[in-house]
Order: C-alpha cells, then structure tokens, then sequence
C-alpha cells in the first residue's frame, strides 16, 4: 500500500518506486488517493494502462480487499488509514514514520499480507504520467482551458521552494512580451507581478483565502486543486515554450511533459 504523501509528481515517483517492488515480488499495489493532499479518487479522474502487476486505487476496492489482511511491522487498523486518521509524520528527506518506525519498502521478501510505503523519493514522474489513461470529463476540461494558440508558459514555483521571478521576467523581457503568457504558479504574488508588466496573461490557478507552504495543501476544495495541476500541465506542454527558473519534481514533470508534446496532448483527443 503506497499512501500518497507531497505533491502530484512525489504521488507519481513514489507510485512507480512501488511498481517496481511489486513487479519483483508478485504483489498488488494500492493506491488510497483519498488519504493524499489531493483527498479524491484517483479513478475519478484517470486509469492507468497495464504495468504488469495488479493495481487498485478505487476506496470502495481497496478496503474490501485489506478486510482482515495482516500488516507488516504496523499495530494498526487498516480501516483509520485508508480514512485518513492515522497521524504518519515527515521524518527526513522525503522518509514518513508511524510512531517512530519508518514506512520504507523492505528489501526482503515479507510473510504479512500489507506492506505500507510512504516515501518521496526522486525518480521521473512522466514515466508514470505517460501511462496514465485520462477520464471523458477531465479531457474536456483541460480542452475547454485551452483557448491560446501560440503562447509561453512561465512556471513560478514560490511558496515552499522560493524562485527569483523578478530575474526570470528582466532576463527574458523581449522574449516574454512578443507572446501571450501562460503563468503556472503557486502564489497570487507572483500573477500581480506579471499583471503590472502590462503582459496578455491567463492564469487558471484558484488560490487560497490564506497563504499556504504548499498550493495543494490549501484551503481550495480537493477537486478544483487537483483539476488546476492537470490544467497547468495540459497547458505548460501545449506552449511555444517553457521559461522557469524553479526547482523541484514539478517543474520537471513539465518538461518531460513538453518534451514529449505529442504523447501528452494525444490522450486530451476525444
């Protein structure tokens, strides 16, 4: 059971680091979205393309299929975690721990029927992107968005990893008012700056009524938080180009994304 812990590309890498133990040993995987930051059914929104292994992430599935199961190295109710009660703590580097115990993958074979994972650890998150087979509604959201043709995308990451955007907008000025912009960010802060540049701009991001570490642990209601992910992505790849001078997983799920343009706008086609 990999729990979702960070953002959509920490969910997507640690998803594919449990892929592969499961590959080795021949075990199921589930996905319990609901407990993420996101708090939605990951069914509701995509289904992911056969990777050899079984994988439910449907709530109703998951429990009936842990009902009575054994854990490992875990006294715990199966049923608090899969309905977000269970209080795992942010240890280190990405490490997660229930009452001081790491939730890691265990690098040997295990008698017990559930093994929890909770770990961001690095890897590309469009490998696992890719795969993904988009939902009817959300293909036409993410179609409705798009209403620029020819446009720059600028990615401001600046609520918990801060990112000089003034230096991004002085170091690409000519570049950036030739073009309609698409502005992907996580901080009002950033859009108002932009505004007052006198730029066409279209940001589609629904902020928070208060500031926030992290945009997708904010007070926006799940569905529309991670709908405003999926619309960023949709759009950063369908641009001229991508400007960012940010750090992290995010901005380079975007550019994957934009590198293998053609994959990524296929699975919008009704």
């Amino acid at each position: 059971m990999f729990v979702p812990v960070g953002g959509f590309n920490d969910i997507l890498t640690g998803i594919l680091n449990s892929i592969d133990y499961c590959k080795q040993y021949n075990r199921t995987l589930l996905i319990p979205m609901k407990w993420s930051c996101y708090s939605i059914e990951l069914s509701d929104y995509f289904d992911i393309e056969d990777m050899g292994i079984r994988i439910l992430y449907d709530s109703v599935q998951i429990k009936q299929h842990v009902s009575n199961k054994t854990v490992y190295k875990f006294d715990i109710d199966l049923n608090e975690v899969l309905d977000g009660k269970v209080p795992f703590k942010w240890a280190e580097a990405g490490v997660y721990t229930y009452k001081g115990v790491k939730c890691e993958i265990p690098d040997k074979v295990v008698e017990e029927d559930v093994i929890f994972y909770l770990r961001n650890k690095w890897a590309r998150g469009f490998n696992l992107f890719k795969q993904l087979i988009w939902k009817d509604s959300l293909k036409e959201l993410c179609r409705n968005k798009r209403i620029l043709e020819k446009y720059l995308c600028i990615q401001v990451r600046c609520t918990d990893y801060l990112c000089d955007y003034a230096d991004l907008y002085e170091e690409h000025k000519q570049l950036i008012h030739s073009y309609p912009i698409y502005l992907a960010t996580d901080n009002e802060e950033v859009v108002h700056y932009f505004k007052s540049k006198g730029l066409n701009l279209f940001c589609f991001t629904t902020f928070p009524t208060k500031m926030c570490r992290n945009l997708h642990y904010s007070d926006v209601d799940a569905h529309t938080r991670f709908c405003d992910v999926i619309v960023d992505i949709c759009m950063a790849t369908h641009s001229e180009q991508i400007l960012s001078n940010s750090t992290g997983g995010f901005i380079q799920l975007l550019r994957d994304c934009f590198a293998n343009k053609s994959i990524v706008l296929s699975k919008l086609q009704r």
